[in-house]
């Protein structure tokens, strides 16, 4: 009984079948006791589980309804217009305090919920209901649900106009036809393996001039072809015989310009600088190499002795931690005022259990000799690996 399906709405918009009016309205007077009152299904969501009591009490209101349509699917409007005009055959039905427009929505909604839950038995609900009802109750609901029928799809062909169903078979039969080729084309290279788009255009030569011959590998000699011309399993020549690579700046035309000499002087004393200071780990802790012979740098105060012209400190604090991690330091400052007093040297207790006696054999230097920050700390090394 279904009038037909209307292609409206998204994608995804499952289209619902509309069905005649007059026919929708003989079923429900027929059954205007259970539209009424639908007893469970009057406080039932769609969202919530199948009440297989409630479906069985409502079964001679479902069957009639999936004997119009089999799918179990009526447009909303056509269950709404139906019910309103049982409303008017019979405005008793209405005993609530509703008015008969609301009255008719709840009504439509009321068996939304049922076409729906008898939708869901089609699947695995049919088990739950096996397990509520009696054999004979649940015998009579396994027939009706033999009824039902799966609604076919909006987007099969039979469903779609005979135009647009041409449309859609000529636009398929274009795309299959339609295919790009594929084509690999290389980048056209000189002779020495540059591409063509980066070379200087040819001034236009007069009349008398001749114009320049480019030269090719026959006028310049069988060479080693270049890298960027190689093809998979080409064979190159022996080592001995290919060319030395060349700077691609000269090549390009660039001006290339040469550091002078006193730069490569200065950079390599740097570096052997470098060299000499840098630290490797002993014993666990970090310790300067020391420098070879001839390096240029003079002996630390630690072999030498103080040395003229240093500026004395004018105070020196030590401060020892009362917990751990167990440490002990030295601040001082060259200030006149003896404000401003910075760190010099630490000792802690995780690189030698005497760190204190170190920091004391420090701090008597510091006074005497009035060692420098980087002196304080190159004595804290070698205390650590003579004592």
């Amino acid at each position: 009984m279904s009038v037909g399906f209307e292609n409206r709405g998204g994608n995804r918009h499952n289209v619902k079948p509309q069905v005649d009016e007059d026919v929708l309205m003989k079923c429900f007077l027929a059954h205007s006791a259970l539209l009424q009152n639908m007893h469970v299904y009057e406080h039932i969501s769609k969202s919530q589980a199948c009440n297989p009591k409630g479906l069985f009490k409502l079964l001679p209101l479902t069957k009639g309804l999936l004997e119009l349509e089999p799918t179990g699917e009526v447009h909303s409007q056509c269950l709404r217009n139906a019910i309103f005009q049982v409303l008017l055959a019979e405005p008793s039905l209405n005993d609530t305090k509703w008015s008969g427009k609301v009255w008719v929505g709840m009504r439509c909604t009321r068996v939304g919920v049922l076409l729906y839950h008898m939708r869901r038995l089609v699947g695995t609900e049919m088990k739950t209901c096996a397990a509520k009802l009696s054999g004979s109750e649940f015998l009579q609901l396994q027939e009706a649900v033999g009824i039902m029928e799966r609604k076919p799809s909006s987007d099969a062909p039979e469903l779609l106009p005979l135009a647009k169903r041409g449309l859609e078979e000529s636009d398929a039969e274009e795309n299959q036809k339609r295919k790009l080729k594929k084509e690999i084309s290389d980048v056209s290279l000189d002779s020495k393996g540059y591409p063509n788009c980066f070379a200087t255009p040819q001034k236009a030569c007069s009349e008398n001039e001749e114009p320049l011959k480019e030269e090719t590998a026959l006028t310049k000699g069988l060479s080693n072809p270049s890298f960027l011309r190689r093809r998979p399993g080409q064979l190159t020549r022996s080592s001995s015989s290919q060319e030395k690579p060349q700077d691609l700046k000269k090549d390009l035309g660039f001006a290339v310009k040469k550091k002078p000499a006193h730069q490569k002087i200065r950079g390599k004393k740097k570096k052997q600088k470098a060299e000499a200071t840098c630290l490797t780990k002993a014993g666990g802790r970090c310790m300067p190499i020391p420098l070879t012979k001839g390096s240029g740098k003079k002996e630390s105060s630690l072999t030498k002795g103080a040395s003229k012209g240093r500026k004395p400190w004018t105070k020196l604090l030590v401060t020892t931690t009362r917990k751990e991690p167990w440490r002990a330091y030295i601040l001082g400052t060259h200030a006149k005022d003896k404000k401003g007093a910075k760190l010099i040297v630490e000792t802690t207790f995780a690189a030698h259990p005497s760190y204190q006696k170190k920091l004391a054999e420090i701090k008597r230097r510091l006074e005497e000799e009035h060692l420098t920050k980087e002196e304080a700390r190159e004595l804290r090394g070698h205390l650590y690996q003579t004592w």
